[in-house]
């Protein structure tokens, strides 16, 4: 996966299709590993409803992030020793590395680099953000894909869809979308799912207004 972006409006399913990307790959018998983000997710039901089982998903807020920590954590798990062993997941990534205000940050560099050897650390990173030029522009061009998302019920015909359907088109980074041949896929909304996230987290919100 290295490293890839999602955009999409608001209510676009972007959020939602890398939550259960991750979930997927935190809760996964066989094949999984580990998923590091900036949001928490509801601990997996037991098969028969009594307790939670254990997911591989470790909850970190923005401004606990940083490059040392990102390392430090990798060789505590062993994840360096192995790619594709953690999926980094940066929901409303366009908080913590906004494209205008980041350029100021005197971490920059650092963030950088550590994003351009990420996979040696065991690190697939998803960002999650409204638009690409959100994204401060190192970090977009570093991003091996986008992934746009549709919610296809808002459009003519598919409103007479019977269950919420997303569009997720998949681009090698820096074609023009207008004009490149994109690989599509569909979403299905699945409760099971959306029940162990937050879509009303306020990212960045509580500092704000302190």
């Amino acid at each position: 996966m290295a490293m890839t972006l999602y955009s999409g409006f608001v209510g676009s399913g972007k959020s939602y299709h890398a939550t259960r990307e991750g979930i997927r790959f935190a809760d996964a018998s066989f094949g999984g590993g580990w998923v590091l983000a900036n949001f928490p997710i509801k601990p997996k039901k037991s098969l028969f409803g009594f307790g939670n089982t254990k997911t591989r998903w470790i909850f970190k807020k923005n401004e606990e992030f940083s490059p040392k920590l990102l390392i430090d954590l990798s060789r505590e798990y062993g994840w360096d020793k192995k790619e594709n062993s953690c999926m980094l997941i940066f929901d409303e990534a366009g908080i913590l590395f906004n494209a205008r205000d980041w350029a100021k940050n005197r971490d920059r560099m650092a963030w950088i680099q550590f994003f351009s050897q990420s996979r040696k650390f065991g690190y697939d990173i998803i960002f999650v953000a409204q638009d690409a030029r959100m994204l401060d522009r190192q970090i977009r061009s570093l991003c091996e894909y986008e992934i746009t998302h549709r919610k296809m019920n808002n459009w003519s015909i598919f409103q007479l869809l019977p269950m919420t359907t997303f569009a997720c088109i998949k681009y090698w980074n820096g074609m023009n979308a207008r004009y490149a041949k994109g690989s599509l896929s569909l979403s299905i909304y699945r409760k099971s799912i959306a029940d162990r996230y937050d879509t009303n987290a306020l990212f960045g919100y509580d500092e704000k207004v302190k």
